[in-house]
C-alpha cells in the first residue's frame, strides 16, 4: 500500500516481482501436490478420475485414521491460506481501483484548469477573460 500511495516505483517493482515469485513457488508445489496424489491414488488402485486430497482423504479414513487426520488438518491450512490470499488480492484490487479513481481525477483536474475558461461576467457586469493555470492541489477523495 504504501509504495502504490508514496508512488515509489523502484518498491512497487521489488513487490512485484517478489510476487510473480512466489506465484511460480506456488505453481511449482501445485503441479508437485497433483503429481503426489495422483501416485497415491495409482497406489491406492483408486479409479477416481480427479483426485483430490479431500478425495483422498474419504478414501484413506477407514484403514488410515491418523494419516486421514494428519491430512484433513493440512487441507484445512491450505484453505485458510488460500481464503487469506483471495482476500488480500480482493483488498489490492480495491486499492489500486482507488488508486486509478484519484489518479483519473487529478489528471482531470490538471488537464482541466491547464485549458482557458470560457469568458464569464463578474460582479459589476463586466466581460472577465477565462483564466488559465493548473490546479496542483487537489482535495482528497
Amino acid at each position: 500500500k504504501d509504495a502504490i500511495v508514496t508512488a515509489d516505483l523502484k518498491l512497487i517493482q521489488e513487490k512485484t516481482h517478489a510476487k510473480e515469485y512466489l506465484v511460480e513457488c506456488i505453481r511449482s508445489l501445485d503441479q508437485k501436490r497433483a503429481l503426489a496424489v495422483g501416485e497415491i491414488f495409482f497406489a491406492l488402485d483408486s479409479d477416481t478420475k480427479t483426485p483430490t486430497l479431500s478425495q483422498l482423504i474419504m478414501d484413506i479414513e477407514s484403514s488410515h485414521s491418523e494419516q486421514s487426520l494428519k491430512l484433513r488438518a493440512q487441507l484445512n491450512t491450505l484453505l485458510h491460506l488460500v481464503k487469506s490470499a483471495q482476500k488480500f488480492n480482493n483488498q489490492n484490487k480495491d486499492l489500486l481501483a482507488q488508486s486509478i479513481q484519484h489518479i483519473e481525477a487529478m489528471k482531470k483536474n490538471v488537464l482541466g484548469e491547464s485549458k482557458p475558461k470560457s469568458e464569464t461576467y463578474g460582479a459589476q457586469a463586466q466581460v472577465k477573460s477565462g483564466q488559465t493555470g493548473a490546479k496542483l492541489v487537489s482535495k482528497e477523495v
